[in-house]
């Protein structure tokens, strides 16, 4: 019986590997294929990021490129669509616009500009709340375009809104980031009062049109927006 059942065990070695040959014919091409797919799945994945990261920095030069708000918006913000750059392009606008209210008129020529102050005001306006609404990360986008805002109420004599930016940067002392510009904002609020005053004209005839030495706001202040 046991002589019996030795010589069965050869035989069934010839059975099992029968049997996977011909499960290997019969599934073997569906193996494959998807062995395929994934490859193929896995470099479509690694052509797109490195499309993606070359998109980014083609925006990024772009955007060091522009000069003026229309430049931004037809160079960068309608054919490229990255966040972290268009709250950066939105940010460079409203600086573009704040420097045109602390320059002046003249600062329209050197940039392509037809912005009046009432423009200017508007567009800095739309472009640092838009960064405040759209994108508030990272924090110091947030924290960037509030100041720009209140900058742009300064300018506007909207002093309330400019202070209540201001307020509101001192009182958020806990995030780290907000900390390094409160010391900024204490200076802005304190001396609100300062800059809200009218400027005065001597009653001397040979100094009438003569202002006080009152520091305006856009004088005092273009340069904290932060870079």
């Amino acid at each position: 019986m046991e002589v019996e059942k030795n010589r069965l065990l050869p035989a069934e070695s010839p059975t099992v590997a029968i049997d996977a040959i011909l499960w290997i014919r019969r599934y073997g091409v569906y193996i494959l294929l998807i062995f395929a797919i994934v490859v193929l799945a896995f470099e479509l994945y690694n052509f797109w990021q490195v499309s993606k990261m070359r998109k980014i920095e083609e925006a990024w030069v772009a955007l060091q490129s522009a000069s003026s708000p229309g430049s931004i918006e037809q160079t960068v913000l309608t054919v490229y669509h990255s966040p972290q750059v268009d709250a950066q392009a939105y940010l460079k606008i409203g600086r573009i616009y704040l420097y045109r209210l602390t320059l002046g008129p003249g600062f329209n020529k050197s940039h392509g500009l037809k912005a009046t102050r009432t423009e200017a005001i508007a567009g800095a306006k739309m472009a640092f709340q838009k960064v405040v609404k759209d994108y508030p990360t990272p924090i110091i986008n947030k924290i960037a375009a509030e100041l720009g805002l209140a900058l742009t109420y300064e300018d506007a004599h909207e002093w309330k809104k400019a202070g209540a930016i201001y307020k509101s940067i001192i009182h958020s002392k806990q995030n780290p980031t907000i900390a390094a510009y409160v010391d900024v904002a204490k200076f802005r609020l304190n001396n609100l009062a300062h800059w809200a005053e009218p400027i005065l004209v001597s009653s001397n005839p040979h100094h009438i049109g003569q202002p006080s030495t009152t520091d305006t706001p856009a004088s005092a202040g273009s340069k904290s927006v932060p870079k």
